[in-house]
């Protein structure tokens, strides 16, 4: 269920953001990881509140981010690429 503060971060966020585009065919576990970088870099690379507005606890977060680079990453990086 969803909390009120919740409901008005995505609200809020939502009608300024463009959506995030899918191809026909992409595996699911690409779009979750497409969604969650994509929501990271919109929330300034803020774990705590990306994984908020995502839905999902820090630790949770943290472990997909290991495991889509293999290494506890430098949100640096992300951010210049």
């Amino acid at each position: 269920m969803m909390n009120a503060a919740y409901q008005q971060d995505y609200l809020s966020q939502s009608q300024h953001e463009p959506p995030v585009n899918f191809r026909s065919g992409m595996k699911l576990a690409d779009i979750e990881r497409a969604v969650i970088l994509q929501t990271l870099q919109r929330q300034n690379f803020n774990r705590t509140r990306a994984a908020r507005v995502l839905g999902i606890g820090i630790r949770t977060l943290q472990r997909k981010l290991k495991q889509y680079h293999g290494w506890d990453m430098d949100l640096g990086e992300l951010a210049e690429a």
